[in-house]
């Protein structure tokens, strides 16, 4: 059975828990993540008030403004102000790497592979959430999932980040597009199947569907490769 899907509601419910837990980099104020995230649950190209509105009424079910525990936020009226400032402060450029970018989208739009599997893996869904919002970051181009820096990133080790990537390429979220070649220090580049996802879909560049079907049906020859240890 699919696992439901959650509702802007708990979202942000689970958003306030951990953004007011004071984790994060120093700069990171509880507000500015709030927004960010806010900001990455919408669709690409989402307006600043309808998206405040949208969190407004869930805030006041969930209690108001004041749950945030913010000095300069007691209101609607507060929270829109620094809402409003920070809206444009947010943004997805060349400040954060591809990884960090799609890790903050995958974790405002999770996804979820329980229709799949039929039971519930909370951790390979989040790398697969990271996997699809990073070829939803790369437009229509080929996506790196380097074991060091995807383990670090979902705070595992890097032997399971080779399994979870084994394993959605046997899922048929991932095709390899061009496999690792330690000796000529090449990285293992895949494609990842945008069409799996609404949201994805919603978002992805036009052709990634294309171009991943026809990686899929065009795999790569693959050439010996002696070195030892984890694909890059």
């Amino acid at each position: 059975m699919a696992k439901k899907k959650q509702t802007f509601l708990e979202f942000v419910k689970s958003l306030v828990a951990t953004e007011t837990s004071g984790e994060g980099p120093e700069w990171w104020t509880p507000l500015f993540a709030f927004t960010r995230a806010v900001k990455t649950w919408h669709k690409e190209g989402v307006q600043m008030d309808p998206a405040f509105d949208k969190a407004d009424r869930a805030m006041r079910r969930l209690g108001g403004w004041g749950i945030l525990e913010l000095d300069d936020v007691q209101d609607a009226e507060t929270a829109y102000e620094c809402f409003a400032h920070t809206w444009a402060r947010v943004r997805f450029d060349s400040d954060e790497g591809p990884l960090e970018q799609a890790l903050a989208k995958a974790k405002a739009r999770p996804l979820s592979t329980a229709r799949e599997h039929g039971r519930k893996m909370p951790k390979y869904d989040r790398f697969v959430s990271l996997a699809g919002w990073l070829q939803v970051t790369a437009g229509d181009r080929d996506i790196l999932l380097p074991v060091r820096q995807v383990a670090a990133l979902l705070s595992t080790v890097q032997c399971r980040v080779s399994i979870w990537r084994g394993l959605a390429t046997k899922d048929g979220f991932l095709t390899v597009v061009e496999p690792h070649n330690r000796g000529r220090g090449r990285a293992t580049r895949f494609r990842f199947d945008t069409s799996r996802w609404a949201c994805l879909m919603a978002a992805a560049a036009s052709g990634c569907k294309a171009h991943f079907d026809f990686a899929q049906q065009h795999p790569p020859e693959v050439e010996r490769d002696d070195s030892q240890g984890a694909s890059p």
